[in-house]
């Protein structure tokens, strides 16, 4: 019993520090080894671990903004395609109506080759062709005078090149049959239009008309506007 007047308990004691007590010289010694071994080769892995997870970091971080680059070159390259298509329709655009812009001969004939691109616009809009198209003498595209004195070796000449129709025709599906060829022939220019009526037949008339087109004609020879 205490001087106060209480009783006080003894402590219990603890099984790990008389399991100790209990262990021989040699064996803790061989514990502690044992300890000091397993902290040493974890702190051993911790720091060998530790820069393969900063390089994992670094890894996933790179990943990230790889798949971030990816996907914008992704969206590029689908803006690329569209423009890209965008740009041969315009060419393909283009050269059509570069192949609309001069006449070339068809079968060694500049009448046939104009006669060929009127018939599917004559047949519709009800106009017939009743005699073969005509070529007329070609016409400079301008002033002699007027071309560079000293053109390339290699550069191309034109020349405006006639060709006459006569034809039947209602009044408007002649009015139609122009307009289309108007739009569908931008190089080609109506230079006369003759329209006489019938008297047996009010609703067709006898058409006389003639278009140019430019086409290549021959280098002018020197002394007359051409190279010198």
């Amino acid at each position: 019993m205490s001087p106060s007047g209480t009783f006080k308990q003894p402590k219990k004691p603890d099984p790990v520090a008389l399991w100790w007590k209990g262990l021989s010289r040699e064996t803790r010694a061989a514990v502690l080894t044992t300890v000091a071994c397993l902290a040493g080769t974890a702190a051993i892995i911790w720091f060998a671990i530790l820069p393969a997870l900063a390089a994992r970091e670094d890894l996933a971080a790179k990943s990230s903004e790889l798949g971030a680059r990816l996907e914008s070159i992704h969206r590029d390259a689908q803006r690329t395609q569209k423009l890209e298509e965008e740009t041969d329709a315009l060419a393909a655009e283009v050269s059509n109506r570069c192949e609309r812009l001069v006449l070339e001969p068809l079968v060694n004939s500049l009448s046939e080759s104009a006669s060929a691109k009127l018939r599917p616009l004559a047949a519709a809009h009800g106009v017939s062709f009743v005699a073969a198209a005509s070529e007329q003498a070609q016409q400079p595209v301008a002033d002699p005078g007027a071309q560079p004195p000293s053109p390339p070796a290699d550069a191309r000449y034109f020349a405006r090149q006639p060709v006459s129709f006569r034809a039947s025709a209602a009044w408007w599906d002649l009015v139609d049959f122009l307009g289309a060829v108007a739009e569908a022939l931008p190089s080609a220019t109506l230079t006369s239009l003759a329209v006489v009526p019938r008297p047996d037949s009010p609703d067709a008339h006898d058409v006389s008309f003639t278009l140019e087109w430019p086409v290549e004609a021959p280098r002018p020879a020197k002394g007359k506007g051409g190279a010198k």
